[in-house]
Parts: structure tokens; sequence; C-alpha cells
């Protein structure tokens, strides 16, 4: 496949190449039973998520996560909670079309907020988002 879509890692062209050790380690967990949603304390149906929610809360120290099984969902769920009725900043460089002919500021417009972009198409910063933020027009 040649990639000219001037996108590096094209999602329609497939996704990113998992390190060895990732590998390593989804063949060892799936090469036996998987507990998926089954909670092993109770013996009842469980969390299907629950166990990578909390790997990243102890990895970002967030208060909370939640794991969705595509991009649109993350980021209309993020922008959901996080920007209803306030501004939310996105990279210029992000306001792209992903999968679906859905698009990020559709997503964010769909969220109840209001897009604020910032950067350039080509880069964005630390401090682009945060004079948004200091400047009261992002959330």
């Amino acid at each position: 496949v040649i990639n000219a879509t001037g996108v590096i890692v094209h999602t329609n062209l497939g996704r990113a190449p998992w390190p060895r050790e990732a590998i390593e380690a989804a063949r060892t967990v799936a090469s036996g039973p998987l507990l998926l949603e089954l909670d092993r304390d109770t013996g009842r149906r469980g969390h299907r998520y629950r166990a990578a929610e909390e790997a990243l809360i102890a990895l970002t120290g967030a208060q909370d996560a939640l794991v969705t099984n595509n991009n649109a969902a993350a980021v209309a769920l993020a922008v959901g909670l996080a920007g209803r009725g306030g501004g939310v900043a996105v990279s210029r460089g992000e306001l792209v079309e992903i999968g679906g002919g859905v698009r990020i500021p559709e997503i964010v417009r769909r969220a109840g907020a209001r897009l604020v972009e910032v950067g350039t198409t080509n880069r964005t910063r630390a401090s682009d988002f945060e004079a948004a933020l200091a400047e009261g027009r992002a959330k």
C-alpha cells in the first residue's frame, strides 16, 4: 500500500502496528479463558471494561475513566461531559473527518459545546490551549 493521503497513520489503511511486547501480552491473554464480563468475586455479570478503566485511572490519576469502542463515541462523550454549554479547544490540525463521514466539529456541536479552534493545521502548542483556557474561551 502506498499512503499518499497526507496523513501519517491513516485509519482507513489500518492502525499503528503493535510493539512486540503488546503482541506477546495479547497472545498470552487470548490463549486461555478470559473473564470478559464475569465478576470473579460475585460470579455475576460484571462491567466489561472495568479492568481497563481501573488501569487508566491508575496510570493517569484521573477520578474516573470510560472505555468506548470507537473514536467518535469517545469524542462525543468527552466533549459532552467536559464542554456542555461552553467552549472546547481543539487543535486546527485535528479538525478532521473520521470513519463513516463523522466530522470532529459536528461531534462537538452535537454534544452541546462550542468549538474553539487553537493552533494551526501543522502545529499546535500547549500554550495555544493554555491561552484558550486563560481567556475563558474554553473549559
